[in-house]
């Protein structure tokens, strides 16, 4: 991408820089008296060199970008209903993606009829957009009166950014860090670790709030006590497996913001 880039901007700084070179080479010999070394006509070249890399560098770049995003949305508007227009515009408006997460899921029984439930997590994100972009990092966890939210932090240029303490509000606990300016480009790692109590027959749903590419997750469950189930809620291609001899899973593909993780456990005696 960096490559692309270059070779599409170099030809319009060079013709720039040429076009200045030739005007302070044009003024430079008028201001010694020695006109007739460069004529008007050069001085003419010289300045249509330069707006034309002016040009070549801002509008035509400009407009060509916005030409072949313009044509990629008209095609695929042409072939898709209505309905899923701002969909896709919201995937070709994405400015952050995480390339990987890792997440630790345990399970210890409580008592009989409940379990609790400690999920850790590390996860990167990365600002694909062509500008700076303000990021922080949000935690929401439901709240059953047993929850709680040990870590919610990320670090980007060796800072650690920790949340600004942990908040109740509409039936779950919350907690932010403070917001950064990341660059395209640049990476922050996320950490997160919070606890929460659930039925010893339940499921849990946890959803991102960018797309994620890669996923490695670690279960925690006494075999001897549960059964359980795993599910990446995608359709898009993608491939997810249970790693041999193991509670680990690993997705790689496309898991959009809004498409969840899904565990799902109960109890060996019951069938489900």
């Amino acid at each position: 991408m960096k490559n692309k880039l270059s070779s599409l901007y170099k030809p319009p700084i060079v013709m720039i820089i040429v076009g200045i070179l030739g005007l302070v080479i044009k003024y430079s010999v008028n201001l010694t008296g020695s006109k007739e070394l460069l004529s008007n006509v050069s001085e003419e070249i010289f300045i249509a060199i330069f707006i034309s890399g002016l040009l070549a560098l801002t509008v035509d770049t400009y407009f060509k970008r916005l030409l072949s995003r313009d044509v990629f949305e008209a095609a695929l508007g042409y072939v898709l209903p209505d309905s899923l227009k701002d969909d896709i515009r919201w995937i070709l408006d994405t400015n952050f993606i995480s390339p990987k997460s890792y997440i630790k899921f345990d399970l210890a029984k409580h008592d009989t009829n409940t379990v609790d439930i400690t999920v850790s997590m590390e996860r990167y994100i990365k600002n694909i957009g062509k500008k700076s972009q303000k990021y922080k990092t949000q935690l929401g966890v439901d709240d059953f009166g047993q929850s709680s939210i040990s870590i919610c932090s990320m670090e980007h240029s060796g800072i650690v950014y920790s949340n600004n303490g942990v908040l109740v509000k509409g039936g779950e606990i919350y907690a932010e860090t403070q917001e950064i300016d990341l660059e395209p480009g640049q990476e922050v790692k996320i950490l997160y670790k919070f606890t929460i109590r659930k039925r010893h027959n339940d499921e849990f749903f946890w959803f991102f709030n960018s797309h994620t590419e890669e996923i490695i997750l670690n279960l925690n469950i006494d075999n001897s006590l549960y059964d359980t189930n795993v599910n990446f809620a995608t359709v898009a291609t993608h491939s997810s497996s249970k790693l041999h001899f193991s509670q680990s899973y690993l997705f790689r593909g496309s898991l959009l913001a809004t498409q969840p993780i899904h565990i799902r456990w109960w109890p060996k005696h019951v069938s489900v």
